[in-house]
């Protein structure tokens, strides 16, 4: 709990936490309970809601305690989740781009770069289970 703590307000990102544990609810800074899916009426957002449902009905994949590498591997594939966006947003700019262009180079090595990220977070992810 505490490596998923720091690694949420290290990359100051977002983390989703699903417990039937009072104590630890109480260690985030913003708790929404949902009993029964009452309150999944109340979110507006389609992706959002769809999130919550997955998660209450999901069950953690592992098999005894749930370790540092289990974490380590289901963040790594997160952020490798969130580089792929990034990735296709590059493309995306890159197609539209003359390949003569001084901003083709650059945003060619981002590509480079982007792809070089993901690659190593695939094999974190994957080395970590």
């Amino acid at each position: 709990m505490a490596l998923m703590m720091d690694l949420n307000q290290a990359t100051d990102t977002t983390l989703v936490l699903v417990t039937h544990d009072a104590a630890i609810s109480q260690r985030c800074q913003r708790r929404i309970a949902i009993e029964a899916g009452a309150q999944l009426e109340t979110i507006e957002n389609e992706d959002l809601k769809s999130l919550f449902t997955e998660l209450s009905v999901e069950p953690i994949r592992s098999d005894g305690e749930i370790s540092d590498r289990y974490v380590e591997s289901i963040v790594a594939r997160l952020h490798e989740v969130a580089i792929s966006r990034t990735i296709a947003d590059a493309k995306s700019k890159l197609q539209r781009v003359n390949p003569n262009d001084a901003e083709y180079e650059g945003l060619f090595t981002e590509l480079v770069a982007l792809e070089s990220q993901r690659r190593a977070l695939r094999e974190k992810a994957l080395g970590s289970i």
